[in-house]
């Protein structure tokens, strides 16, 4: 006799706030092979280019906690921890570039076009 069955943590991946706990239990479900939902890089030009992605992106929301079906987008050095000294950061491994994106249900196509022109502008 086997089993297949995959265990999955659902509070902070959908809920994300603290508001709620949860768990799904799927059976004979294939499991995941290729990448997951959490993106990080590095961007261009460091904290002021970072500012201005945050302030050019409009399907994907800004977030200091990446948990939810939304698209979330974070850039470390000017939000959360901002008043935090840069040295104290850096130390921290939060650097000037680091950015973070929570893919969430949206269309692919959008959420792309969506970083696409919040990268260009950034970018200038």
């Amino acid at each position: 006799m086997s089993a297949d069955i995959a265990v999955h943590s659902s509070t902070k991946y959908i809920g994300g706030h603290a508001d709620l706990l949860g768990g799904v239990i799927v059976g004979r479900k294939k499991q995941m092979s290729g990448f997951g939902g959490m993106i990080s890089f590095g961007i261009k030009d460091g904290i002021e280019a970072g500012r201005k992605l945050m302030n050019r992106v409009k399907l994907c929301a800004l977030a200091v906690s990446l948990g939810s079906v939304d698209t979330l987008i974070q850039h470390s050095a000017s939000m959360t921890p901002a008043n935090i000294p840069r040295e104290v950061r850096l130390k921290m491994g939060i650097t000037d570039d680091f950015v973070r994106l929570s893919v969430g249900i949206e269309e692919p196509e959008d959420i792309i076009a969506d970083m696409d022109q919040a990268l260009v502008a950034a970018s200038r």
